[in-house]
């Protein structure tokens, strides 16, 4: 897309926030969730993470007790939570029995909790829905300390998007304010993103990581926002899409009839709608209380200072190590508040890409007349080059690593793989500079590739290696087609099979619980190397069910839905045939289109239900498979395209969306839907208000 020169400055302006708009009114606080966001509140304020609650995962007014957990190991900490959990579950069976003499002390506190009138059923049902939750006092307190440095910025880019101020204490839940922080599932930086969202506003590959630059994140965060907005019209729902997309968010209106957070909260049911998704608005409400009036439960503060660091855009490549000295300026003082640089910067493998915003202490002086000091001879005006391993059926990443001198650590974090990522046949491991060539064989790839495209190529190089077995449906490899991870270390034990939730799922990792900064990154890799095997192409059906949450995961930008519905019918959406569901179900083309009524020349009308047959493949198979293409071929759009604005079109007289998408402004018809999820693409009327997303390229 050709972007005239006016709106490209405004676009490459460090502090241009999205495009602004009417300032809403404060989030909405249903008296319905107060008991949640009571809740959260004393997560955050009352106990640390050496203490946690025993709590009812519903009724979150249900606190059965405080448990101090154990310091002497990580297993003995696991067995205080599990202990604690397994008597209130045995107490409430008990009470539910009938039992009302003799009490124990857990039991006489079921009774204090629930009152004399509760009956059987209810207390059985609650026996199934006990959780544990650790403590995040000391992590929320160390995250008002970090927030000092980014906070005015933060608020003032969500102000001036026109989103609610509210949302600028989200980083509290997410990450605890710590720009380095990384998820067990992938995410990363102060606004947690996966890396297929992410890659929709910030650049992500194997140079710069731009999740951990606290400016660029907090842009795209905005946008991200701004979307779900679009998409859902209600704040609470937009928010909570931030956790559990867009798509589950819409399907959530249309199964229980409103956009009241509270009554979808109470009755919306799904799959992967848990605890996590219930509490994220509470959770974030909570965290407003608290941002609010810290020395009302933290007393007095020494917040860092707001950071003044400087930009200088770098004009070409150049190696880090030349830069610092050039410079003058210790390599301790630029990694800190130069975290989006991945480690093969660092390390010298590659160099600082071209156009990257590059910070330096203010103590440095004016960023021109410093790079005017840098000599010519520094710059290069290319990157280094790649090289990259085609993974074999049966390897790891243990046995890969070796083999080119490098560790597991290195090989996750340049492929921005999670720790518990399984590699599958076929896919293109892009490795560490410097690594040794004698025993790659013909499995090393090198070339020169422009950083924005590394990843694309990866992705289409494993789908083409990628074959289906006859009669099975084709999965495409994409870059987090991951088997879930195991949990973290912090209290993974289970808890007996009554005691649900523990505080290792989604929650945790919001509230900060699994948490790693990338000092940790090889220590989990190394826990995690032996899961990393290279798979086949097509999941078993459980497979299957897992690799759907993960792509569901990845895809939470996207508010399209690809799910099959309890009638087995599908919605036709954008870029999808006859033949793809063929293929994925492992049936003829032929066969579904007489299902459907359909003659062989007619074509698919997106938005429409379509009937399919499930006699060779599982929903789960298909769901997995359909969500694979969809992302790959998102991801190798968003390889060299991201979105920094959205603008608004009004359709004029004999203006279609295909010349719109097509010709005015360069963009897939699929992304624009994305932004007008509600919108009969093929019916625009004349003064319609049509959401065009603004692009650039990864590096711009």
């Amino acid at each position: 897309m050709i972007i005239r020169p006016i709106l490209l400055l405004a676009l490459l302006l460090l502090a241009t926030p999205p495009i602004a708009t009417a300032a809403p009114e404060p989030l909405a606080r249903p008296v319905e969730l107060e008991p949640a966001v009571n809740f959260w509140r004393r997560v955050y304020t009352e106990i640390t993470t050496n203490e946690g609650f025993v709590h009812d995962d519903t009724r979150l007014d249900i606190v059965y007790e405080t448990v101090r957990l154990s310091r002497s190991s990580d297993r003995a900490r696991r067995a205080s939570a599990s202990e604690a959990g397994d008597r209130y579950v045995r107490a409430l069976r008990a009470i539910a029995g009938g039992k009302r003499d003799n009490l124990s002390p857990s039991e006489e506190r079921v009774m204090e909790l629930w009152g004399p009138n509760i009956n059987s059923s209810a207390l059985s049902d609650a026996s199934q829905r006990v959780r544990f939750q650790l403590g995040q006092a000391d992590k929320f307190r160390d995250g008002l300390i970090r927030s000092g440095a980014w906070e005015r910025y933060i608020k003032n880019t969500m102000t001036d998007a026109g989103l609610p101020p509210e949302i600028a204490s989200l980083p509290h839940v997410e990450s605890s304010f710590n720009p380095a922080a990384r998820s067990k599932v992938g995410a990363a930086g102060m606004w947690q993103f996966m890396v297929s969202t992410g890659r929709r506003f910030m650049r992500i590959d194997n140079v710069v990581d731009e999740r951990l630059d606290p400016y660029k994140s907090t842009r795209a965060a905005a946008l991200l926002m701004q979307q779900n907005y679009e998409v859902t019209r209600a704040w609470p729902l937009a928010i909570t899409a931030y956790n559990h997309g867009a798509s589950g968010m819409r399907r959530a209106i249309e199964q229980v009839g409103t956009d009241d957070i509270a009554v979808i909260v109470r009755k919306y049911k799904s799959r992967s709608f848990g605890f996590a998704s219930r509490n994220f608005y509470t959770a974030l409400l909570a965290a407003v209380d608290v941002d609010r009036e810290p020395e009302r439960y933290f007393g007095a503060l020494d917040r860092h200072a707001p950071d003044n660091s400087r930009v200088l855009v770098l004009p070409d490549y150049i190696a880090v190590g030349t830069l610092a000295k050039s410079l003058g300026i210790d390599r301790d003082m630029l990694e800190p508040i130069n975290l989006s640089l991945k480690p093969t910067v660092w390390n010298g493998s590659k160099k600082v890409p071209k156009g990257y915003e590059f910070r330096v202490p203010s103590s440095a002086g004016d960023p021109q007349v410093l790079l005017a000091s840098l000599s010519h001879d520094a710059w290069d005006s290319k990157q280094t080059p790649d090289l990259f391993h085609v993974v074999q059926r049966g390897e790891t990443l243990s046995s890969i690593a070796p083999r080119y001198g490098a560790r597991v650590s290195d090989l996750v974090a340049i492929n921005s793989l999670s720790s518990a990522a399984r590699i599958r046949v076929g896919q293109r491991l892009i490795l560490p500079g410097g690594v040794s060539k004698s025993s790659a064989g013909p499995v090393v790839d090198q070339g020169i590739y422009p950083d924005a495209v590394v990843e694309a190529q990866r992705v289409a190089t494993a789908k083409a290696a990628t074959k289906a077995a006859p009669g099975a449906p084709t999965v495409a490899p994409s870059v987090a087609s991951n088997v879930p991870p195991k949990p973290p270390a912090e209290l993974t034990a289970s808890l007996p099979s009554a005691v649900t939730e523990v505080a290792t799922d989604e929650a945790a990792a919001e509230a900060g619980d699994t948490i790693a900064t990338t000092d940790t990154l090889e220590q989990a890799a190394a826990a995690e190397q032996e899961v990393a095997t290279a798979l086949p192409a097509v999941p078993a059906p459980a497979e299957a069910a897992q690799v759907v949450e993960i792509e569901q995961r990845q895809l939470l930008a996207d508010p399209s839905d690809y799910s099959v519905a309890e009638d087995r019918t599908i919605r036709v959406q954008e870029d999808e045939t006859i033949g793809h569901y063929a293929d994925w179900l492992g049936v003829k083309a032929s066969d579904l289109r007489r299902m459907n009524g359909m003659k062989g020349t007619s074509a698919l009308r997106v938005g429409r239900r379509l009937k399919l047959d499930f006699s060779k493949a599982t929903p789960e198979q298909f769901e997995g498979a359909r969500l694979a293409y969809h992302q790959d071929l998102q991801e190798q759009f968003f390889a060299n395209h991201r979105i920094v604005a959205t603008n608004e079109h009004l359709v004029k007289p004999g203006e279609s969306i295909w010349v719109l998408a097509g010709r005015k402004y360069n963009i897939p018809v699929w992304l624009l839907r994305q932004y007008n999820p509600d919108l009969d693409l093929s019916m625009v009327k004349p003064a319609t208000r049509v959401v065009i997303p603004v692009l650039a390229s990864p590096g711009a």
